[in-house]
C-alpha cells in the first residue's frame, strides 16, 4: 500500500496539538477499540460530480473486533454498517452498506494505555445490496487522532479520521474518487450511538428500501 513520505511524523505532530479539537467523545466502561456505544458520523460522500451522493452518514454496529499490538502501535479491525441517505437520478432514500474498518493507533501498546494517540484509517470496505462498494483510498492517507482518558468508572474516548473514500459500481473494475463536496477528505466524528428506537427506525426504513427495489427489478 502506498503511503505519503512522512506521514508517521506528520500524524505524531497532529496528535500532540489538535487533543484539545477532536469533538465528540463516548464514555465507556472500557478501554478496548472500538468503544462500546460509539459510531462514526459524517456529513456526506458525492461522486460524479454529486450526480451520486450519500448524506448524513453513520457508521455504526461495530462487531468481531480483533486487536493486536506491536510494530508501530494497535491495529483493530472490526465489522460495520453505513447508513446513508442516498440521492441518484431517479431516486432518494435511505441505504444500508456493510462491510468492514481497519485502524492504526500509533504508539498505543496495550488496551489500558491512555493517552493522545495519532490514529490512520488503513481500510474501509463497504457494499450495498445492489453492488455498490465504498473504499477508503489506497494511495492518500486517511490519518485521525484518538484519545483515551479515564474517567470515574471508565474511560473516556474521543476520535476523528479525514478519510478519503472511493466507490465502484462496475464489481471493483475502476474507482471513482470522492468530487462533489466541499474539498478535500471526508471528517468522521466518533459520537455515542442514539436511543434503540431511533437506530431501529432507520433500520426499518432502510430495510423497507431494499424489499421496494427488489419488488421494482422483479417486475421489470
Amino acid at each position: 500500500m502506498i503511503r505519503k513520505p512522512l506521514a508517521v511524523a506528520t500524524l505524531c505532530i497532529a496528535a500532540l496539538s489538535s487533543s484539545a479539537a477532536i469533538g465528540a467523545a463516548v464514555d465507556s466502561l472500557s478501554s478496548s477499540l472500538p468503544p462500546v456505544g460509539g459510531q462514526y458520523v459524517a456529513d456526506h460522500l458525492c461522486y460524479f460530480g454529486g450526480a451520486f451522493c450519500a448524506s448524513d452518514l453513520v457508521f455504526t454496529g461495530f462487531a468481531n473486533a480483533a486487536s493486536s499490538f506491536g510494530g508501530l502501535g494497535q491495529h483493530v479491525t472490526f465489522d460495520t454498517h453505513m447508513y446513508a441517505n442516498v440521492a441518484i437520478p431517479g431516486y432518494s432514500g435511505p441505504v444500508v452498506f456493510s462491510g468492514s474498518m481497519g485502524l492504526l493507533i500509533f504508539g498505543r501498546t496495550s488496551d489500558s494505555h491512555t493517552g493522545v494517540f495519532a490514529a490512520e484509517m488503513l481500510s474501509l470496505h463497504l457494499t450495498d445490496p445492489f453492488g455498490a462498494i465504498v473504499r477508503e483510498s489506497p494511495t492518500l492517507t486517511s490519518s485521525g487522532v484518538t484519545s483515551i482518558t479515564t474517567i470515574p468508572g471508565g474511560f473516556h474516548i474521543s476520535s476523528f479520521f479525514d478519510i478519503f473514500p472511493v466507490l465502484s459500481i462496475d464489481g471493483e473494475q475502476s474507482w471513482i474518487p470522492e468530487d462533489g463536496g466541499p474539498g478535500g477528505p471526508v471528517h468522521l466524528t466518533l459520537t455515542p450511538t442514539p436511543e434503540p428506537s431511533g437506530l431501529m427506525l432507520l433500520i426499518s426504513g432502510a430495510g423497507v428500501l431494499a424489499i421496494v427495489r427488489r419488488k421494482r427489478r422483479a417486475i421489470r
